[in-house]
C-alpha cells in the first residue's frame, strides 16, 4: 500500500487546516450577533441576551452554501469511507480465496456473510449518525 512521506503528511494537515477554515468563512461574513429575538419579550430572563442570526445576501447564496457544506461534510466523507471498505472486502475476499482453500466453503461463506455485514453496518451507522 502506499505510505506518505513526511512532507505529504503534512501537507495533508495542511491542506485539511486550509479547506476547513476556507468553509468556516462564510460563518464569520454572514451570521451576526444580535439582540433582536429578544426585543419583544418582556421576560427579565431574556433581557442582555444574544443570538446568532444568518443574514445572506439572497435565498440562492444561502442554499448554496448549504449545499455545499453537505457535499463536503456529508457525502464526501461517505463515498470515502464506501469505497475503503469495499477495498477492504475485496482485500479480504482475495485473501480468504488464496489461504483457506482447505476449508469447507460453507465456513468460507459464512464468514465472508459475517466480514460483509460488519462492513455494511459501520457505513449504515455512519450514515444515519450523521445524518443532518
Amino acid at each position: 500500500g502506499w505510505k506518505p512521506s513526511i512532507l505529504q503528511a503534512y501537507l495533508g494537515i495542511v491542506f485539511i487546516w486550509l479547506g476547513s477554515a476556507i468553509l468556516s468563512a462564510p460563518f464569520l461574513v454572514f451570521f451576526h450577533l444580535t439582540d433582536e429575538p429578544f426585543r419583544n419579550i418582556s421576560q427579565t430572563f431574556y433581557r442582555g441576551k444574544y443570538a446568532c442570526i444568518e443574514e445572506w445576501p439572497s435565498e440562492f447564496n444561502r442554499l448554496g452554501f448549504t449545499t455545499v457544506l453537505l457535499g463536503v461534510q456529508y457525502f464526501a466523507p461517505l463515498c470515502f469511507i464506501f469505497v475503503c471498505y469495499v477495498k477492504v472486502l475485496v482485500c479480504l475476499r482475495r485473501r480468504s480465496g488464496l489461504v483457506e482453500r482447505h476449508r469447507e466453503s460453507e465456513s468460507r461463506l459464512s464468514e465472508s456473510r459475517r466480514i460483509s455485514a460488519i462492513l455494511v453496518s459501520i457505513v449504515l451507522t455512519f450514515t444515519v449518525c450523521w445524518l443532518p
